[in-house]
């Protein structure tokens, strides 16, 4: 069933070939869906769609001049491929994003967890109370020396 799905789209893509407008906006539904693979991916921590959905954003990176991505994603690919079996196992099983609860769907990667962080210190007049205000540096919630 399934090889027969893949085999009319394609039949019917090729047969949209000359169209520009449909061109443009089948590779935007092909982009949209590897963005939306990849955030899938993060937030459900896993890691095999994680590393799929990425490889699919090379060319991308390419495309558009996002050199750094460009130049270093197929060296982060070919080391996360290269993973020693314990650490391979533990992001296997999720452990590569960090969890706010036990719910699935909350999940972020370690860059996102520390905006999660450097926000919770803003609000409430967090890190902005103490450093305004000397009088609450002991009261809040960090202790400055």
């Amino acid at each position: 069933m399934q090889d027969k799905f893949h085999k009319l789209m394609k039949e019917f893509v090729d047969s949209k070939s000359e169209d520009v407008n449909f061109i443009f906006w089948w590779r935007y539904m092909e982009m949209v869906s590897i963005l939306l693979q990849f955030t899938r991916a993060q937030r459900d921590g896993l890691w095999d769609l994680h590393l799929h959905s990425f490889s699919h954003m090379l060319p991308y990176f390419i495309r558009y001049d996002h050199l750094n991505y460009a130049r270093w994603g197929p060296v982060y690919l070919a080391e996360m491929h290269q993973l020693p079996d314990s650490v391979l196992e533990e992001f296997q099983n999720g452990n590569f994003v960090v969890k706010r609860s036990a719910q699935r769907f909350n999940q972020v990667d370690p860059d996102h967890a520390m905006e999660w962080i450097n926000g919770t210190g803003k609000k409430g007049g967090g890190i902005v109370g103490i450093t305004k205000h000397h009088q609450h540096c002991v009261d809040g919630p960090f202790l400055i020396i």
